[in-house]
């Protein structure tokens, strides 16, 4: 259906496979599904399917606002770099399954083979201050994820009193003033007398970064 200002027109499609021809690279007739527009390469494929797609509603084009159909960056607190992150790998052997593992689901598709077996794992502070680095914790033993888990657990709990202190700022240097001064608050929203709260906030934040990495 066309619109206009005046008047609302109807279009007559005579052939489906003639509009949707362009949509695959299948030189002849093509037959589509009025359904769910999808296109087939035979009327027996089609037959096939059209029991199948009716169990679901039709397909209805949607286009998106054109207020609002553009793709925005918004996490802008992504950006901010991390003073700690824990990189983590795991080892596993492979054992077979055995019948009893696949008769606990005797309607599934698909059959357990293998299981996969952890053996161990390294987990590793990463951090750009030189005096809480620390060395890759591995362990290989029984029992491996109660120990990652006891490991990463205590990491957490020494990482939150690292970050708990209270350190006192150190003089900026004149790159860090620069840089301070350069900084840029992003905001869609309209100017509010809220802006001069965000931006010291985040002034007070950037302060304390820096002073953590200089002391």
């Amino acid at each position: 259906m066309l619109y206009d200002s005046n008047a609302t027109h109807y279009v007559w499609i005579k052939k489906f496979s003639t509009l949707d021809a362009g949509r695959t690279k299948h030189v002849g007739t093509s037959f589509v599904c009025n359904s769910c527009l999808s296109v087939f390469r035979s009327q027996r494929v089609l037959d096939a399917h059209i029991p199948n797609c009716l169990q679901h509603a039709p397909q209805q084009v949607q286009y998106p606002d054109p207020d609002d159909c553009k793709l925005k960056f918004k996490d802008y607190d992504k950006q901010l770099p991390l003073n700690f992150y824990l990189v983590c790998d795991f080892e596993s052997f492979l054992t077979p399954a055995t019948d009893d593992d696949n008769d606990l689901e005797p309607d599934a598709k698909t059959h357990v083979v293998d299981h996969h077996n952890v053996s161990g794992f390294c987990c590793y502070r990463v951090t750009d201050l030189p005096q809480y680095q620390t060395p890759p914790k591995v362990y290989s033993g029984p029992d491996v994820m109660s120990h990652f888990y006891e490991h990463v657990m205590s990491e957490s709990q020494a990482i939150s009193t690292i970050l708990s202190q209270q350190i006192p700022l150190s003089p900026m240097s004149d790159d860090d003033l620069r840089r301070h001064r350069t900084v840029t608050i992003h905001s869609h929203m309209p100017t509010t007398r809220s802006d001069t709260t965000v931006t010291s906030r985040a002034n007070t934040y950037f302060q304390r970064v820096i002073g953590v990495i200089s002391s």
